[in-house]
């Protein structure tokens, strides 16, 4: 499974959302690693009318950066949306974070003190939260992530110890068209697939933006 961030215009939503399936259909078609696809629109600082315009046409995994936002908007909005929170999190957001029933998947665990603290909100929550573990391809200082070194220790206390969370790939944000670090990511994927014996095409790669999600898939 692949996933790619697509940033949600205020105008012509539709049309352009079409114009990125179009694309994504035919990289899909060219790939020879990548069999399924899901883009994620980022809706962050948009308006719920811009949300609804692109949720009318069928779209309905999103992803916000901020939980304070999240949590603002998802009440107000139809509960199948599939919400993803991609910014960075900090462990005094959990509570809140987690208080969204239509939350799917936190795409930014880079620490094993976040671990700890997704894993005792979601147990206080009742519930088993899917996560992703970011992995820092970049060396711009702007990006965060795990060193790609100590990635599997992370996965590893996920799996053994996060007995309220569910290991479900891996997100990167990496430089623009860096198609290095993009086959990087699926090799360590494949590998981390192996060492767990879990089915590869269940464990998702969210990476690539609007910018150079061709190149990811």
């Amino acid at each position: 499974t692949w996933e790619s961030i697509i940033h949600l215009m205020q105008s012509k939503v539709v049309a352009n959302l079409q114009i990125v399936r179009d694309k994504v259909a035919k990289a899909l078609k060219a790939s020879t690693k990548t069999k399924k696809t899901t883009i994620l629109a980022v809706s962050k600082l948009k308006p719920n009318e811009a949300i609804m315009e692109a949720y009318s046409a069928g779209q309905l995994c999103f992803g916000e950066n901020y939980v304070d936002e999240l949590a603002t908007k998802a009440p107000t909005l139809p509960n199948n949306i599939s919400w993803h929170m991609i910014g960075h999190l900090q462990t005094n957001k959990i509570k809140k974070l987690l208080s969204v029933p239509s939350l799917k998947l936190v795409e930014t665990v880079d620490s094993i003190k976040l671990a700890q603290s997704l894993d005792k909100y979601s147990r206080n929550a009742n519930r088993i939260l899917p996560i992703l573990v970011e992995v820092l391809t970049s060396d711009e200082g702007t990006k965060t992530g795990i060193p790609d070194s100590e990635a599997f220790s992370l996965i590893e206390y996920i799996t053994k110890e996060g007995s309220c969370l569910k290991f479900s790939g891996l997100m990167t944000m990496a430089k623009l068209h860096d198609v290095a670090s993009y086959r990087k990511m699926y090799d360590m994927k494949m590998d981390y697939a192996r060492k767990l014996a879990r089915n590869p095409e269940e464990l998702i790669l969210s990476m690539g933006t609007s910018e150079d999600y061709e190149d990811a898939i």
